[in-house]
């Protein structure tokens, strides 16, 4: 047969000194659901809030880059690609007016009347949905 081992070894508990005993989960005084919950409801509160003052500050939710409305010109003959330009209102505009803007496609430049976005304030961006 096998070599058989005479030495027995003993393994010796070794403690860690009592600094290591922390505090000990205790369920009943975790987070209840309840607790979950209005954390939840608060921070949905919050978002409400913001999207609000979002709304109240530049019209929109600011998902279109930041810009307070946006206006669409038709293609002209020939430019068919679709564009995004961003445009910067004067000083001197009012929501409502009438306004022109230059724009380029590739039949060269052209003027375009267009209306003033509601909730658009004098400086504010706007997005020109245009061809080329």
């Amino acid at each position: 047969g096998g070599m058989k081992r005479k030495e027995k070894t003993t393994k010796t508990k070794t403690k860690g000194d009592g600094g290591s005993k922390g505090q000990r989960y205790v369920v009943d005084e975790g987070w209840k659901f309840s607790t979950l919950l209005l954390i939840f409801i608060g921070l949905a509160l919050l978002l409400c809030v913001l999207a609000l003052f979002s709304v109240t500050r530049i019209g929109n939710f600011g998902f279109d880059s930041g810009a307070c409305g946006h206006i669409e010109v038709g293609s002209r003959h020939g430019a068919t690609t679709p564009q995004r330009t961003m445009g910067k209102l004067g000083e001197d505009t009012a929501s409502g007016a009438l306004s022109t803007v230059l724009l380029y496609d590739r039949l060269g430049p052209f003027e375009v009347n267009y209306t003033v976005p509601a909730g658009c304030w004098p400086g504010g961006t706007i997005v020109i949905y245009h061809f080329y």
